[in-house]
């Protein structure tokens, strides 16, 4: 239930991202090409679908035309299981009416996964990731950007001591964020 209640917590903070932002158009539209951002959200973790984390972020993002890149960190934990993962990923642009941007972008993470049991063992692990986002960036005011995106995660291999593996089950991460 608490799982559930998280999860609808989160839905309900990226729907309302959509709704509080400003339909003034006195304001200029933001012309910097470069962002720095918080995001926050939850995840369901690659390798393991039956976690439901809170995450939360921070980034740079910067654009150029169509064409842009995003390098952030995410980092999602509870008292006895945590990830985080550095990403890095080339982003397009296909379109921008009225300072809105929708946008997509690939590329890869380097992850570590620290989870803890009550009854003393402890599952530690680094992987890699193939990452797939698609996200949608709010008017650009002078001062700041809102944004939510899903990103999503297929495991590439996962290493846990001197064993390899690889697991079939991709991870999703609901965000919504802000940058400056």
């Amino acid at each position: 239930m608490l799982k559930l209640n998280s999860f609808l917590f989160i839905i309900a903070l990226c729907l309302l991202g959509t709704k509080v932002h400003a339909e003034d158009d006195s304001e200029p539209f933001c012309t910097s090409n470069t962002l720095l951002y918080f995001k926050m959200g939850g995840s369901v973790l690659p390798g393991d679908n039956r976690t439901f984390l809170p995450t939360a972020g921070i980034g740079t993002r910067g654009q150029l035309g169509y064409l842009g890149f995003d390098l952030s960190s995410n980092v999602s934990t509870t008292l006895l299981n945590n990830y985080i993962a550095l990403k890095g990923l080339v982003m397009f642009y296909p379109i921008s009416i009225f300072g809105h941007h929708l946008y997509f972008g690939m590329g890869a993470a380097a992850g570590y996964r620290g989870k803890i049991s009550l009854k003393g063992r402890s599952a530690d692990y680094t992987g890699m990731t193939a990452e797939a986002v698609i996200g949608y960036e709010f008017t650009h005011y002078r001062y700041f950007r809102k944004f939510i995106q899903v990103e999503i995660s297929e495991p590439l291999y996962n290493k846990e001591g001197n064993r390899l593996w690889r697991s079939k089950t991709p991870g999703i991460t609901l965000l919504s964020g802000v940058g400056f």
